[in-house]
């Protein structure tokens, strides 16, 4: 069983159990979306001591407590599962396999001060906002890169995060039509 060095933040015991029985690994949870005080203490703790990895489900819930950890403690790292993991109406880390867990922690992403690395003028000129097939796109991106599912506002965050360039993502949505 490999060993995680940093501590995983997820939302319930069910997601503990499942990265339990893959990984020697320290866990927070989160317990639903009230975030205590001191859990985030316990958060900004580990983060200090060895690295924290956010790894909550991909809907309303898990994207606010992702948000909430994100800017009570800078510089933790985010796993995200892909649109492929949800099956039927399960959604969530519980419901991945193993395959899906081992994908989601091997692409992880920071959210920094960025400097812009993606216009927003380029985001639209990618076809990536208001237009039609722009849903499937964002959705195609969001997997190619591991950044979880969300509004075109927050893909054009998590693209920037990850320090992409029009020509880069240009490039990725090109092998579409191939």
């Amino acid at each position: 069983m490999m060993k995680m060095k940093e501590t995983i933040v997820v939302e319930g015991k069910d997601d503990e159990t499942l990265l339990k029985s893959i990984y020697e690994v320290d866990i927070i949870r989160t317990n639903g979306t009230h975030l205590s005080k001191e859990t985030l203490e316990e958060i900004r703790a580990a983060h200090k001591d060895h690295g924290v990895i956010v790894f909550t489900d991909p809907d309303h819930p898990g994207e606010e407590i992702r948000r909430k950890i994100n800017e009570a403690v800078p510089g933790v790292k985010n796993a995200f599962l892909t649109s492929k993991s949800r099956k039927k109406n399960l959604v969530g880390v519980e419901h991945a396999t193993k395959q899906e867990i081992e994908d989601a922690l091997s692409h992880l992403l920071t959210y920094e001060d960025e400097e812009e690395t993606l216009s927003r003028k380029e985001f639209n000129r990618l076809g990536l906002s208001g237009e039609q097939g722009s849903r499937g796109l964002r959705i195609y991106l969001e997997d190619y890169y591991h950044l979880g599912h969300g509004s075109a506002k927050t893909l054009y965050k998590r693209l920037n995060s990850r320090k992409l360039s029009y020509e880069e993502i240009k490039k990725v949505l090109d092998q579409i039509n191939e």
